[in-house]
């Protein structure tokens, strides 16, 4: 018996060693949501994944406008900074305008349904989609929501289960808008990222954002805007989370132990 409770010890720190890179680490994701709404600094004309900083921005009737070069999608393949601040100058000057629902990804791909986070160039990955083990924390006039997908959204089984993570302004007032001060945010959740301190890409998406109801600029019309995806940054703290089977295999042999000292 007693070599039994060894063999088992032996294989849980086999089963250590053998913990994939994408274990679940407790991590814990802060981020200023300013960043949403801040003016676009210039174009990005790389054609690689959108940078911190880039967004796109969609309407119900004129083609998306983006701040980066984007050779995927629709055309004309250019960027276009200076439409996308005229929108968020707008947004600003409207009544009750602003950023009042956004929600943030962390899904990671999915082969043949979704390449979302390589195109954003946002690699943390949710790895745990229990509600019990994840933590929101939002600002006053703020209210964080887990938004657990279910069949009814119609996104398929691959998707069912899964914690979209929502913020809701609770008043116009506390809406997010351009030359706003820093406004920081956070979610605790087991990830994929690596152990230690470090500023990570994100993807953000605006699911409601009051601006002008027919925005014209340089003589296109544009309609009013239904979606902006920003990439921001995001500072980034993950301890590691035990293996379970570790934990397993360890308790197996200690009752292996006590039962050979009986």
């Amino acid at each position: 018996m007693k070599r039994l409770g060894l063999f088992v010890c032996m294989c849980a720190i086999v089963a250590m060693a053998a913990v994939p890179a994408a274990a679940q680490n407790q991590t814990t994701i802060t981020f200023d949501a300013s960043q949403i709404v801040q003016l676009a600094t210039g174009d990005d004309t790389d054609p690689g994944a959108p940078l911190v900083g880039d967004g796109n921005i969609s309407f119900t009737s004129g083609p998306d406008v983006r701040t980066y070069v984007d050779p995927f999608l629709d055309t004309p393949n250019v960027a276009q900074s200076s439409v996308f601040n005229d929108y968020l100058n707008q947004v600003a000057a409207t009544p009750g305008g602003g950023v009042s629902d956004f929600n943030l990804w962390l899904q990671g791909d999915i082969a043949g349904v979704s390449q979302q986070s390589t195109y954003w160039n946002e690699n943390i990955q949710e790895t745990d989609w229990n509600p019990a083990d994840v933590t929101i924390t939002a600002p006053a006039g703020w209210t964080a929501e887990e938004d657990v997908i279910d069949p009814s959204w119609g996104w398929g089984p691959v998707w069912d289960g899964r914690i979209i993570v929502e913020f809701v302004s609770n008043d116009p007032s506390y809406n997010l808008m351009p030359g706003m001060a820093p406004l920081d945010f956070s979610v605790t959740m087991q990830t994929n990222a690596p152990v230690g301190t470090s500023t990570q890409q994100i993807w953000v998406g605006t699911d409601v954002m009051t601006g002008p109801s027919d925005f014209v600029d340089n003589g296109t019309d544009y309609g009013s805007a239904w979606m902006m995806q920003r990439a921001i940054s995001a500072d980034v703290v993950a301890t590691p989370e035990p293996s379970g089977l570790l934990f397993g295999l360890l308790a197996a042999g200690s009752v292996v132990s006590m039962l050979r000292r009986k």
